[in-house]
């Protein structure tokens, strides 16, 4: 761990840096680690560590902790972050600040305006954001569907996607992105696409596959039916495969027709006729 006693101090439990000076931050090495980090114990401004595959940040604002994650990185890093408090819009740091949180692309819905995170690397990685319990848009459980994180370009915002959410624990994961692309981070909820799918083969021997060509973190739930509506298949996944493709087997049924109901979170469920020819 290296300090620089003119610009670090420990102040009541946090070790507090410069947030004007990025660089004049904490810096940790590759085998330090935290522990015990709470609302009241943390690093309240800029903390930099080495990071081999992944690692955990005690980052916060003097009042609320908010951990930062990085992992699966490709090749060992050095990873900087801080936590941000209060509305991207009025935001004077860290440089190149407004954010502002009406400017973003055209599948985001509504960004956040309560809290953002700088984080810089140079290797492609995954962040995990611990959003505060103030945090504006994670009060709809409605809309937890559509959360995902977004970078600002320094134009606008821009949707980067996420691999993984837990409501109970306040966290989100990203896809993977090289953090120096974006100036900083938040969440945002993206607007519902609509829903493109194709099943084939059609007719099938048997089994037939969903491919989605369009896709936004819903549910999805396909139910298979015969010609008199008795329910023969129920399949239910939160997330789809990387291949963006369900496979429903049909070949323990005889040659008939079947009507398949697919559900992607909320909306009205797709309906489609195939046909079984063994």
């Amino acid at each position: 761990m290296c300090i620089n006693e003119e610009t670090i101090k420990f102040e009541r439990g946090f070790v507090v840096t410069n947030r004007a000076t990025p660089e004049s931050c904490l810096r940790l090495g590759l085998r330090a680690e935290h522990a015990q980090a709470s609302d009241s114990s943390h690093v309240n401004g800029y903390l930099e560590a080495v990071v081999n595959q992944q690692k955990t940040l005690p980052l916060g604002n003097g009042r609320r902790l908010s951990l930062v994650g990085v992992k699966n990185l490709r090749l060992p890093s050095v990873v900087r972050a801080a936590y941000f408090s209060g509305d991207p819009n009025r935001a004077t740091l860290p440089n190149n600040g407004y954010f502002y949180t009406d400017s973003k692309d055209e599948n985001i819905d509504k960004v956040c305006r309560t809290e953002f995170w700088d984080v810089n690397g140079d290797t492609e990685m995954q962040m995990v954001l611990n959003w505060t319990p103030e945090n504006d848009l994670t009060r709809i459980p409605s809309d937890s569907n559509y959360l995902t994180v977004v970078g600002w370009d320094g134009g606008r915002w821009v949707n980067i996607g996420r691999e993984g959410l837990d409501f109970q624990k306040r966290t989100i994961t990203s896809a993977a992105v090289v953090p120096n692309q974006f100036s900083v981070y938040t969440l945002a909820i993206a607007r519902p696409l609509d829903v493109e799918l194709v099943l084939y083969p059609n007719p099938t021997p048997d089994v037939v596959n969903i491919r989605f060509k369009q896709y936004n973190n819903e549910p999805i739930t396909i139910e298979v039916l015969n010609e008199v509506g008795q329910s023969l298949i129920i399949d239910k996944t939160e997330r789809l495969p990387r291949n963006m493709m369900i496979t429903i087997n049909l070949a323990d049924f005889a040659d008939a027709a079947f009507l398949f109901k697919i559900f992607v979170g909320n909306r009205k469920p797709i309906t489609q006729k195939v046909i079984l020819t063994k």
